[in-house]
């Protein structure tokens, strides 16, 4: 599974997560950085999770 964060731009922010899982329920936390560990303006932003048969693009509000 692959999660990504994109910016309103369409730009990847951070790949969080990039591995393989077996099915379940999972729970991931962003800490609102970018690959370089430094602080995204709060803003709109898209996930998107991608597995292999999965594809779901989301939009989130990063509030500070």
């Amino acid at each position: 599974i692959t999660i990504d964060i994109f910016n309103i731009r369409g730009q990847i922010v951070k790949t969080l997560i990039k591995q393989l899982h077996q099915p379940g329920n999972y729970g991931i936390m962003w800490d609102g950085t970018n690959y370089y560990g430094i602080l995204v303006p709060a803003g709109i932003y898209f996930y998107e999770m991608v597995a292999t048969d999965f594809i779901s693009v989301r939009k989130l509000v990063l509030l500070k």
